[in-house]
């Protein structure tokens, strides 16, 4: 299961002198927590979720990991590195 984090900024160009104020030098990158199911279950359990949230909480994950990772394999960038 895959958790994302909020975008932080991270800058590219290392040529020239550019202009940090310039939003173009500046590119997002996300950054990923990765943690195996029955992991995020323990845990879950001891927060002391139910049963059926645990299972909709796994199922939501994994709808949006599969979500935005084919998402990203099926851009112009994913194919070409595939």
């Amino acid at each position: 299961l895959l958790d994302a984090f909020a975008p932080v900024k991270l800058r590219l160009s290392v040529y020239g002198q550019p202009d940090v104020t310039d939003c173009k030098v500046w590119q997002e990158l996300r950054l990923v927590h990765v943690i195996a199911e029955t992991d995020l279950q323990s845990i879950s359990r001891a927060l002391q979720h139910s049963e059926n949230r645990i299972d909709t909480l796994l199922d939501d994950l994994r709808g949006y990991t599969a979500e935005m990772f084919c998402g990203i394999r099926n851009t112009t960038v994913g194919r070409a590195a595939a």
